[in-house]
């Protein structure tokens, strides 16, 4: 898996000629793995999250923007601060999402480009619209962190949009955080009033049957959380619910928390891309944050299923 910190070296045969060993097609080959491992390594000269769009990266943000996912990827993001169902059970935990490429292609690839990069690690699960009987969504993508956070905001990201692929937003889908606007002219939108804008990079957890409000604005799933993994996805800390903006009068969202003077207790964006960790390490103590990020290669369901075996099992996913 490249990251971070990844560096990739070719090994030449202790028992045979290194010429003779490396053809000129395993030299293309390395050739190209070389450029990943300059693109991604953690050497003085490399790109990292950090400095990739500082000038003279301008090489590295087309390499990174020009990436293809593979057919299907699992992205495993380990977290802290669970909710502990016991005493003795671990704050810790890891969301595992499948990704699947066909169901919204430039969302894929802008995740994987993300996950390889590690671009959340360190972030808040800033967004948890959910109690102990139902829930909405629960949200991250952000590192808290606005020089990242920022960079990745502008200068990695576009506006490519993809139609809703079945089974739209179900329970445990995965999908891109989007902005809305009154501009309709997304092809992909049928609402008539409002469509998304795909400017971007968080992802939302869908943790009800959400296709009738998120499907028409063209929220695009790319993949779902794994089975083996739900349970912790329910046991990321909720306490603050759902962000301050959606909170404010005359009309708040549901699953809004509030303080005894009626201010909203969610994460307010705005001052976390603003502030960043302090303002969150300061006024959210408890709040569940990504600790590592990884690729797994997708290897337990053959690849002309991967695209149905959620859709064909959803009764049994509830």
């Amino acid at each position: 898996v490249l990251s971070e910190g990844t560096n990739i070296f070719c090994v030449a045969n202790p028992h045979q000629d290194t010429q003779s060993t490396c053809s000129m097609a395993l030299l293309r080959v390395v050739s190209l793995l070389c450029i990943c491992g300059w693109a991604l390594g953690g050497g003085a000269g490399e790109c990292t999250r950090w400095n990739i769009c500082d000038p003279g990266k301008e090489r590295c943000r087309d390499w990174a923007m020009a990436r293809t996912a593979p057919e299907s990827f699992i992205v495993e993001y380990h977290m802290d601060g669970l909710v502990k169902e016991d005493p003795h059970q671990s704050s810790a935990g890891v969301v595992k999402i499948r990704v699947i490429r066909e169901w919204a292609q430039p969302f894929a690839d802008k995740l994987y480009m993300q996950a390889q990069f590690r671009v959340a690690e360190g972030g808040p699960v800033y967004r948890a619209a959910a109690n102990k009987t139902g829930g909405f969504v629960v949200q991250f993508g952000e590192s808290g962190i606005p020089r990242i956070d920022d960079c990745w905001t502008k200068k990695l990201i576009t506006n490519q949009t993809s139609r809703v692929h079945q089974p739209g937003n179900v329970e445990w889908t995965v999908a891109f955080g989007m902005s809305s606007t009154n501009d309709t002219s997304n092809p992909n939108c049928t609402s008539t009033d409002h469509c998304t804008q795909a400017f971007a990079n968080e992802i939302f957890i869908n943790l009800d049957d959400n296709t009738e409000l998120l499907n028409p604005i063209d929220f695009s799933p790319v993949g779902y959380v794994m089975e083996e993994s739900r349970q912790v996805v329910k046991r990321i800390y909720n306490g603050y619910g759902e962000v301050a903006e959606l909170c404010m009068p005359p009309s708040p969202r549901p699953f809004c928390r509030f303080d005894a003077n009626g201010k909203p207790l969610g994460v307010n964006t705005t001052l976390m891309n603003i502030k960043g960790r302090p303002y969150i390490d300061r006024n959210f103590p408890k709040i569940t944050k990504i600790t590592k990020i990884a690729i797994k290669q997708d290897a337990g369901v053959p690849s002309q299923r991967r695209s149905y075996q959620f859709i064909d099992s959803l009764a049994s996913f509830k």
